[in-house]
């Protein structure tokens, strides 16, 4: 069976599948990342459903600094949140 190529969905070396994707410059200060990278297993279709959901969830963290110039003030403020908590 061949597969379709799909945005943000990345093979690797180990015959698993991964979602890679750029962070916005604007949010790698405050996520500590500049790239999503995030493991989503050996299965394709699996890993196609997973790449859906995880390009809907950043879709709205992208859309939501772009329409909040604070937002992004709020997520830092929350990371810090959670790891003062740990």
């Amino acid at each position: 069976m061949t597969q379709q190529k799909i945005r943000y969905l990345t093979p690797g070396n180990d015959r698993n599948f991964y979602y890679q994707r750029k962070v916005p410059k604007v949010l790698v200060p405050v996520l500590k990342m500049s790239r999503w990278y995030i493991p989503l297993g050996d299965d394709f279709e699996l890993a196609k459903d997973r790449v859906t959901d995880l390009k809907r969830q950043h879709n709205a963290i992208i859309a939501a600094a772009k329409a909040d110039p604070d937002y992004a003030t709020k997520i830092r403020r929350e990371a810090e949140a959670t790891q003062q908590a740990k």
